[in-house]
């Protein structure tokens, strides 16, 4: 299992909000086959300065994990559940976050001995979000904003103003499905795949972040930013993929 992150957990008291996206392999065959394999986890507190998006230097700490082979998955779930903690975080956020928290609680379903006892706890918070402001979700939650009838991240990113890809329809590092460049890293080992996986995982976790402080905060960009120099600076040290002239092409949109 690779993990990367820029945080060591005795850090984690200093952050009280977290923001989570995780991928995972369709498979709507059989029941509870979606398979969860990489996550990303950016830890925040709300007073993140709006300055600092707009300037695009906003930094942020992070976790990144991603499987080597598929008998890792009750290794990933027992990480994400306890990185969770509802117990240590005020807010959890994510764009289809209850699909996110879903899809591990349903696929750990195949073994013993996992414990979602977290992950659970924050499904019966988005359920009664309404009286528990506890959790957001950047697809359900933004309203009387958006002028777009569209809910996907992509799209809504956009309408406010937060680039983040050349092609709308296409996102830079998929050059086929999901499932597909997945079953490839795990039959061939490329680990340029991993970090491209990896990276997408990320800019869609903080995508969620910049839009929803710029929708609690109630700004109007006049101008679009570009999540990819905010990732490049965050994540440079991190990911070969980062330092790519693919990457730097998305870099200058």
């Amino acid at each position: 299992m690779k993990i990367i992150k820029n945080i060591d957990d005795k850090e984690l008291k200093k952050y009280k909000c977290i923001s989570l996206d995780t991928e995972w392999t369709k498979n709507y065959k059989i029941k509870n086959g979606n398979k969860p394999f990489a996550f990303s986890i950016i830890f925040f507190n709300e007073d993140i300065d709006t300055k600092d998006i707009i300037n695009e230097s906003l930094e942020f700490k992070f976790i990144s994990v991603y499987v080597d082979n598929d008998e890792e998955f009750p290794t990933l779930i027992n990480l994400l559940n306890k990185y969770l903690d509802n117990k240590k975080f005020s807010l959890l956020l994510g764009h289809q976050v209850i699909s996110d928290l879903h899809t591990f609680v349903h696929y750990s379903e195949h073994y013993e001995n996992i414990n979602c006892d977290n992950i659970r706890e924050w499904i019966l918070y988005f359920k009664d979000r309404v009286n528990n402001k506890r959790i957001f979700d950047t697809r359900f939650d933004i309203k009387n904003r958006l002028t777009t009838k569209s809910r996907r991240l992509v799209d809504v990113c956009l309408d406010m103003k937060v680039r983040n890809q050349k092609d709308p329809y296409k996102q830079p590092e998929l050059n086929k499905s999901m499932t597909a460049l997945h079953r490839e890293f795990i039959e061939n080992r490329d680990n340029h795949i991993r970090e491209k996986l990896s990276v997408m995982n990320i800019r869609h976790n903080l995508s969620s972040i910049l839009v929803y402080k710029l929708y609690k905060n109630n700004i109007y960009l006049e101008q679009f930013i570009n999540i990819n120099r905010i990732l490049y600076n965050n994540l440079n040290t991190h990911f070969n993929y980062i330092k790519t002239e693919d990457f730097k092409n998305i870099m200058n949109i």
